[in-house]
Order: C-alpha cells, then structure tokens, then sequence
C-alpha cells in the first residue's frame, strides 16, 4: 500500500475503491469482467454498513451504494443509464464539497 494510501480513511479508502468499480463499468460502457462485477457486489455490503451506521459519511455511502447498484443493473440490460448518470454527478458534487 502505498504512503498515500495509509494517509486515507477506511471510508475514503472504500470511496476509492467503489469509485474504481463505477468507473470500470461506465469506461466499458457497462461490459466487464466477473472480476470486475465481484468487486462491485463485494463493496455493497461494507457501503450498506457505513449507510446504516457512520453518521459522518452515510450521505456519499449511499451514493456510491446507489451508483454500483445502477451499473450492476445497466450491466445486466436493464435501461438506468440517465439514473446512474444523476447519481455520478452527485457523487462527483458530493466529494467537492467535502474537499
């Protein structure tokens, strides 16, 4: 792990890897591998946690939660491609304001 990891939060670190995931799915246009949609249901539940319960980050939990269920069910042929968009402006909103 590199210095700069260490310096992050377990929350930011998990933000990092989420928006990883969220950005695998919408750079191959929704076409990944199984590796790459395992991470992404391997991160819902650790972002359901931290939505149930760290008060100081649940609002972009859910965020994040919500944009790797919308590329999951994009991925999968299901038609939510202006949702997953709205939500990945807000994640983006979301992380500028807290920086």
């Amino acid at each position: 792990m590199g210095a700069e990891m260490k310096k992050l939060t377990a929350q930011q670190r998990l933000f990092l890897r989420a928006g990883s995931v969220i950005n695998d799915f919408e750079r191959n246009n929704f076409k990944v591998s199984a590796d790459v949609a395992s991470r992404a249901e391997e991160l819902k539940p650790q972002l359901l946690y931290m939505v149930r319960y760290d008060k100081s980050f649940r609002f972009e939990a859910e965020l994040f939660l919500n944009g790797l269920v919308l590329a999951t069910k994009q991925a999968k042929g299901q038609d939510v491609l202006a949702e997953f968009k709205a939500v990945c402006e807000r994640i983006n909103a979301a992380l500028e304001a807290r920086c």
